[in-house]
């Protein structure tokens, strides 16, 4: 069944649709270079070598301070890409190179015309995140993305949206080549894995809408504002039968890989996908197992409940139905924070609620629309543009970790998600978490995670907790050596030893399987050679 309805209300006055104005350029990309040249180094000796090739040459355009040795140059094709950073710093000479990157006005809230009118961003605390976010990039300047499946397409060209969409640099477009040699043909604007090619022009509505709640562009004087702030958006379309949702899922999956395979130089910096649709019936091993997959390359995979009063922890639907770790399903809340009666339930399969209702967001062609009762997949978009959010807060350990270990990260974040979720009680016994997201919270807890420098052996969080099968424990640890978890029952009986030895200093993230312990509560304790930290426990299942 589709999660989604068509019930539209009157939104400012007596229109259905609302045309967007043209009113603000649309954010700007980098443009040349910056170079400064080392101290013995004379800027009048100096000469820039010929770089000229297949690919160009950069032409030397203003000295900009000779006492400082800083130079603008420009590219001959007039690109400005991240890639070519590394040619000019093996110019001799050269002491550092960067690109040209624009700068903005840091107004918050931003000057979207319909973000009075978006209670749904207010709601769940978005602009305390966006005020400490690096704008859908993170500290180092890679741009981070959300992969976006529809069974249908999106209008790329829409004016709060084109600035979004992900583009494969390393491929041409329309040429019938496989540039990049990642076995995928002209995948330039992400892929259609019904058609084999990047074509998203098929029917563009719902993707559209959907899109624009994850990551419509912000402050740009122009429609509305979202909840992932310039994240961008990798599209993948043509989602229709469960080969090609398979095939797109892992279509994103390679691009992460990729990206952590290379350190950041190649593929796309993946953190989320959303799957705005879904089916009831047998559950699908393939399609299950991919979401661990995409989990262990550090996606966390976001898809939309039901929109029928069903509880899924008793009659099967796809993806809820599905037990990854690295699954997020989604429910609506509506203006109220009430639990959307009409929608799909369950507290072991249906994870966290957000907006649904009345909500302001792009429509085809350069318009906007305001849903009174929008579907599930109105939700979703909500929490996957939120883990674009997340990833671009400025904490060097997040960035670092994202591609070290990027399944462990990806974990935490879902964490930091579900326990900053505020608690509703209309939601209580209806789904897991009980809670809608809430950025506010979920902000606090990272700052307090990647922020807090402990000097001594402590259990900063263990998650989840309640448990079901496992916890993980964030600790620090301040010396390497010997160290051991361990969990008691309130008797004091030793149930439970992972012994492991530490080498590098500072937080560690650890996991610990419990599935052989029965419900109850339990004392879990990190011991070193010289100190131990302890913390309770409760298991549920």
């Amino acid at each position: 069944m589709a999660k989604y309805f068509y019930t539209i209300s009157l939104l400012l006055g007596s229109f259905l649709v609302l045309f967007g104005q043209d009113l603000a350029p649309v954010s700007l990309a980098p443009k040349g270079y910056l170079i400064q040249l080392e101290a013995e180094v004379e800027i009048e000796d100096w000469v820039l070598p010929d770089l000229r090739s297949q690919k160009g040459s950069f032409v030397m355009k203003e000295v900009l301070d000779e006492q400082m040795k800083i130079l603008y140059l420009e590219h001959s094709f007039g690109e400005s890409h991240p890639t070519h950073l590394q040619t000019l710093q093996q110019i001799p000479g050269v002491r550092y190179a960067q690109l040209n990157h624009p700068v903005y006005t840091r107004s918050l809230p931003p000057d979207d015309p319909f973000w009075d009118a978006q209670w749904n961003l207010h709601r769940i605390g978005a602009l305390s995140m966006w005020s400490e976010s690096a704008f859908g990039q993170t500290i180092q300047g890679t741009p981070i993305a959300v992969a976006v499946l529809e069974p249908a397409g999106f209008d790329i060209h829409h004016e709060d949206l084109q600035a979004q969409v992900w583009v494969n640099e390393k491929e041409l477009p329309a040429d019938q080549l496989d540039n990049d040699q990642n076995a995928y043909v002209d995948d330039y604007l992400g892929w259609n894995a019904a058609q084999h090619n990047d074509d998203h022009s098929s029917n563009v509505s719902h993707g559209t809408q959907v899109a624009g709640i994850i990551s419509a562009t912000n402050d740009n004087g122009v429609g509305v504002a979202s909840v992932g702030w310039n994240t961008k958006l990798l599209l993948l379309s043509g989602n229709r039968y469960e080969k090609e949702i398979i095939s797109n899922y892992l279509y994103a999956l390679r691009q992460r890989e990729l990206f952590n395979e290379s350190n950041g130089q190649e593929g796309a910096f993946i953190v989320a996908t959303n799957a705005s649709f879904g089916r009831s019936g047998e559950p699908s091993v393939l399609w299950c197992d991919i979401y661990d997959q995409l989990g262990a390359a550090g996606i966390l995979s976001v898809s939309a409940a039901d929109n029928r009063p069903v509880n899924t922890d008793l009659r099967s639907d796809m993806p809820t139905s599905c037990s990854s770790e690295f699954l997020i399903t989604v429910t609506g809340v509506d203006a109220f924070d009430n639990f959307l009666a009409d929608r799909a339930y369950g507290p072991n399969t249906v994870d966290i609620a957000a907006p649904a209702s009345q909500l302001v967001t792009t429509n085809a062609w350069d318009q906007y629309i305001e849903f009174d009762h929008a579907g599930n997949s109105f939700a979703a978009p909500h929490v996957s543009g939120a883990i674009g959010l997340m990833y671009s807060l400025p904490f060097e350990e997040l960035q670092k970790k994202s591609i070290h270990d990027p399944g462990q990260m990806a974990l935490l974040m879902k964490s930091f998600l579900f326990e900053g979720a505020q608690a509703l009680p209309t939601l209580t016994g209806k789904i897991k978490t009980e809670a809608r997201l809430d950025l506010a919270g979920t902000f606090q807890l990272m700052k307090q995670h990647f922020e807090l420098r402990e000097k001594e052996l402590a259990i900063r969080r263990v998650f989840p907790n309640p448990f079901g099968t496992y916890i993980q424990v964030d600790c620090y640890l301040p010396e390497s050596g010997n160290y051991a978890l361990k969990v008691y029952d309130l008797q004091g009986r030793l149930l439970a030893q992972q012994n492991f030895e530490n080498i590098v200093l500072g937080q560690q993230l650890l996991r610990l399987d419990l599935h052989q312990l029965p419900r109850g509560v339990y004392q879990l304790q990190v011991e070193g050679a010289t100190a131990v930290d302890v913390s309770k426990l409760v298991k549920i299942k």
